[in-house]
């Protein structure tokens, strides 16, 4: 019941890495929404939900990057 109003509660999940277009998707399956959270570098390594509405993007170098969605 008061899960709406905690903000560092997530629904989203990453649902795919698309390495070709950039783009982390991530998808809340409760409310069926999607959204695609662009990245710059190539090298990838994982992408997680770190909290509400951000994504914590790792790369290979070791370099890691919080990115907030549906801002």
């Amino acid at each position: 019941m008061f899960k709406f109003f905690d903000r560092n509660q997530s629904d989203f999940v990453v649902k795919d890495i698309d390495r070709r277009r950039r783009v982390v998707v991530v998808e809340d399956p409760a409310l069926g929404l999607e959204c695609e959270v662009p990245f710059e570098k190539d090298d990838l390594l994982t992408a997680e939900i770190s909290g509400a509405y951000t994504i914590k993007l790792s790369y290979i170098d070791g370099k890691t990057e919080i990115v907030r969605f549906l801002k």
